[in-house]
C-alpha cells in the first residue's frame, strides 16, 4: 500500500532530505538519530517523538482525523480522537 502524505508536508519534506544526519546506508538509525542529536546539541529524541510531534500538529492545525489516521497507518481514527484529540 503506498502512504498519502498531507500535501503540504511533501514539500518540507523535499527541502530537508539532502540536510537529514541519517544515513541512507546506515544499519542501526537509531545510533544514527543519537549521534545527529548529540551534533545538534539538542536532547535526544527517537523517530517515534517525530512521529507523536508531527501527529499533535496536524491535530492542532485542524487536519481532520480521518486523514491523521491514514497518514499514521491505523485502521480506525479512535486513537487519534482518544490520544491527540485532548
Amino acid at each position: 500500500m503506498r502512504h498519502q502524505y498531507v500535501p503540504v508536508f511533501r514539500a518540507l519534506l523535499e527541502q530537508a532530505l539532502p540536510l537529514l544526519p541519517v544515513k541512507a546506508k546506515s544499519s542501526n538509525v537509531n545510533r544514527e538519530l543519537y549521534w545527529a542529536c548529540r551534533r545538534a546539541e539538542v536532547e535526544h529524541c527517537s523517530f517515534n517523538d517525530f512521529r507523536r510531534t508531527h501527529t499533535t500538529w496536524l491535530v492542532e492545525r485542524g487536519v481532520d482525523a480521518d486523514s491523521i489516521r491514514r497518514n499514521l497507518g491505523h485502521t480506525s481514527d479512535r486513537l487519534v480522537k482518544q490520544v491527540y484529540g485532548k
